[in-house]
This record gives structure tokens, C-alpha cells and sequence, in this order.
């Protein structure tokens, strides 16, 4: 089975183009439309050699191809944003404009029991109550985000150590992080997909997607 890598991943704002067009612009990054046009537009567009008649006779790419290719674009590999300390995490939780106003009523509710005469316990039932809810919000709120956060750790596991490619007319090991847009890889029954990539050539393809979409499988 052979596939055709035509992006590498990496941490980009995904905006409209501003042409108005079907491309989608990555801030800061590159811009994304690989997966949108033909196989054959994508070869044309990285230069690769591509025999279309007998995919497995491909050259691929030359090793100065792939030289050039990795200084423009980078490792092959996830960039995970900037790291924020846990206990500011969750403190950011509070500043939720919701959270603020109930934590200001309950504030001033405890306030008005506090200076009343005689003071009313209702107010620092109510007091307690609107802080308790607050802080037992904030923490399911952190605990989701907490998960969520995890789904990266998830993925940079998914990625496999080394894969198969064509270049210079030959199939060689690499390290994954090594695969540059336009690379030929090819898949083994057991192999971990490395990057983004076109199909172009499948024999009975079954592909095991549950670890992130929680389905059982995909055939094709």
C-alpha cells in the first residue's frame, strides 16, 4: 500500500483565505489545501517523481529534495502549545464572568450577614451555598479542560518511531520525524499511519481509527 504524505503536522490557526477561496490558511504557519485537490496536482506541486501506472516504481524524492524540504518545514511532529502551571489553570477557572458575579453575591451576601443585627443565618446559608457551587463548577470545569489538554499526550503516542518510504528510487527506513510534504510512504499490515497523507494506492486497506474517533474501523 502506498501513500503520499502532503502535509506535516504542527500547530497552526486555520483561517479563510482570503481570496474567498476553498484554501485554508494556517497563521503563521503554511497554507493547507493538499487535501483538497488531486494526488497528481500535489506530486506536481513538490516535484515528485510519481509513476502513476506502477506506483510501487516511483523515485519519490531525491535526498536534496528532502534536504530542502526539511529546512523550509520543520521535524515532522506535533508542536504543543506553551505549558501553563496547573494551579493557574484551575485558577483561571474563576475568572469565568458567570463565576465571578456568583462568587461577588455570595461575598456580599456573607458581608450583610456579618453586619446585620440580628444576623440572619439564612444569609450564610446562602453564602456558603452560591461559594460551594462556584468552586464544585470550577473544579469539573478544570478536570474536563485537564482531559481535553491530554488528547496531544495521546497523539504524539499514536505516531510511530520509523516508517517506510521511496526516495531516490529506492524503499528505506526513516525516522518519522524525519517524512517531509511529498514523501511516498509506504504502509505494512501493523503500521502506524506517521503524518497526514493521500491514498493513492490501496490492496484491501482496513484501517483501525478508534483510538481517536472511538470507532471500531474503517475499510476500504
Amino acid at each position: 500500500m502506498k501513500l503520499f504524505k502532503d502535509a506535516t503536522p504542527g500547530t497552526a490557526e486555520a483561517v479563510p483565505a482570503p481570496d474567498g477561496g476553498g484554501a485554508v490558511h494556517a497563521r503563521g504557519a503554511y497554507e493547507v489545501d493538499e487535501h483538497m485537490v488531486s494526488p497528481q496536482e500535489v506530486a506536481q506541486r513538490y516535484n515528485v517523481a510519481v509513476d502513476w501506472k506502477n506506483v510501487g516504481g516511483s523515485k519519490g524524492l531525491t535526498s536534496q529534495q528532502v534536504k530542502e524540504l526539511q529546512a523550509k518545514h520543520g521535524l515532522n511532529q506535533l508542536t504543543p502549545p506553551k505549558s501553563t502551571p496547573e494551579i493557574i489553570k484551575f485558577l483561571l477557572q474563576f475568572t469565568n464572568p458567570l463565576m465571578a458575579l456568583l462568587l461577588v453575591a455570595g461575598a456580599l451576601t456573607f458581608m450583610a450577614y456579618g453586619i446585620q443585627t440580628p444576623r440572619d443565618k439564612n444569609n450564610a446559608i446562602l453564602a456558603a451555598a452560591l461559594i460551594i457551587v462556584v468552586t464544585l463548577t470550577c473544579i469539573m470545569s478544570y478536570l474536563q479542560e485537564r482531559s481535553a489538554g491530554n488528547l496531544m499526550d495521546s497523539l504524539k503516542k499514536m505516531l510511530p518511531n520509523k516508517c517506510t518510504v521511496i526516495r531516490d528510487g529506492h524503499e528505506q527506513k526513516v525516522e518519522a520525524l524525519e517524512l517531509v510534504p511529498g514523501d511516498l510512504v509506504r504502509l505494512y499490515i501493523g503500521d502506524r499511519v506517521p503524518a497526514d497523507i493521500r491514498i493513492i494506492e490501496t490492496a484491501d486497506l482496513k484501517v483501525r481509527i478508534r483510538e481517536v474517533t472511538e470507532c471500531q474501523s474503517a475499510e476500504g
